[in-house]
């Protein structure tokens, strides 16, 4: 089972719910702006994305924006980092998908070869 982690509005989530439907994939979502992500599965979710924690952050986003996050991120340390991300789920990148052994954070075409890749 995959497991899908984002907020439907989205295009990207929508778009990558889509792919996993048209491809077959049964998954399961958690709507990360709806209901508080648990700390623990964020962790988890960063260490095996071979992503820094900064890359978790929806950098295009309004929240990050206005809260000027860019010049704030490098001063802050991972403990902070991750009570932010937290804080509001719309400062999470989007969508994170679970495959358990593979991580994808968004979803793009490399993200979509790789999924495509690792299906065959």
């Amino acid at each position: 089972m995959i497991h899908v982690y984002g907020y439907k509005s989205w295009t990207t989530v929508t778009k990558s719910l889509g792919f996993l439907k048209d491809h077959n994939i049964d998954y399961d979502f958690f709507d990360f702006v709806k209901n508080k992500m648990d700390k623990d599965v964020l962790l988890d979710l960063i260490k095996r994305s071979n992503h820094n924690i900064d890359d978790f952050f929806n950098s295009n986003g309004k929240i990050f924006k206005d809260e000027n996050l860019k010049e704030k991120l490098p001063t802050l340390n991972d403990s902070q980092k991750i009570d932010l991300l937290l804080s509001d789920g719309k400062l999470i990148k989007r969508p994170i998908l679970d495959f358990g052994k593979d991580v994808y954070l968004g979803f793009n075409k490399q993200t979509i070869a790789s999924i495509e890749a690792n299906l065959k």
